[in-house]
């Protein structure tokens, strides 16, 4: 068994290996800093840049994928990371969208062989939408929202306006939407107010008045019906006329 000492020279060793491979592939320094930390997410990481073949580095938006790929690989599928990798690396896959869809893909497989159509279906390969069909989606969210975005102008949740330009596109680039979304909303809006900038107003909810427990109208009822048993054995008339015994 390795002692404190032998294990914490080989985690050196590891991080002192995988911070230059990390910063080739073009990850942000902070995120470097925050894997490290993870021993065994950096072995990972290591282990599948090596595998992609990228040592010597890659453009910025291949290591993000590369990066999510160490991260949320389906671990019954391993035997066709290299299939994936592949994708990657000749821009068959390039957003994180077609990434996922092909981890859905590969995780129903498993270690099963797979099919490259299904692969390529899944992950929406070949899949063009252009900057038109984008602009397009945008402009119908935005109509279908138009009078609750000019009353609440830039305090409006523009999420509510991205799900249904996803939904109906679904392999369009994340980046476009949004910056096509901010555009046209701006183009509508215009630029942004002082008021715009205050931050919101908080408002008070009204209290919600407490119902009175049921227990204490239970126990005076039980009370109640105590009081009238006992009079009724004592012989005195109760409230509708019954007395006790003769």
């Amino acid at each position: 068994m390795a002692t404190k000492e032998e294990k914490e020279r080989l985690a050196k060793e590891l991080q002192d290996e995988a911070q230059p491979l990390f910063a080739a592939i073009g990850l942000e320094p902070k995120v470097i800093e925050s894997a490290l930390k993870n021993l065994k997410f950096t072995r990972a990481l290591v282990d599948v840049i090596k595998e992609a073949g990228v040592q010597e580095g890659c453009q910025k938006a291949k290591g993000n994928l590369i990066y999510s790929t160490a991260s949320k690989y389906p671990a019954n599928a391993l035997v066709h990371r290299p299939i994936l990798l592949d994708y990657i690396i000749s821009e068959n896959i390039k957003t994180t969208t077609q990434l996922d869809g092909a981890f859905e893909y590969l995780r129903k497989v498993g270690s099963e062989a797979i099919s490259t159509s299904a692969l390529d279906e899944s992950a929406g390969v070949g899949v063009v939408v252009t900057p038109e069909q984008i602009s397009a989606a945008v402009a119908a969210a935005i109509d279908s929202k138009r009078v609750q975005l000019l009353e609440d102008r830039y305090l409006f949740n523009t999420n509510l306006l991205l799900a249904p330009v996803t939904k109906s596109l679904k392999w369009a680039d994340g980046a476009a939407v949004r910056e096509e979304l901010s555009k046209q909303v701006e183009a509508l809006l215009g630029p942004k107010t002082e008021a715009d900038l205050k931050p919101p107003e908080k408002r008070k909810k009204p209290k919600a008045e407490k119902p009175k427990p049921a227990v204490k109208a239970e126990q005076a009822a039980a009370a109640a019906a105590a009081e009238q048993a006992a009079a009724a054995a004592d012989g005195v008339p109760t409230e509708d006329g019954a007395g006790g015994t003769a």
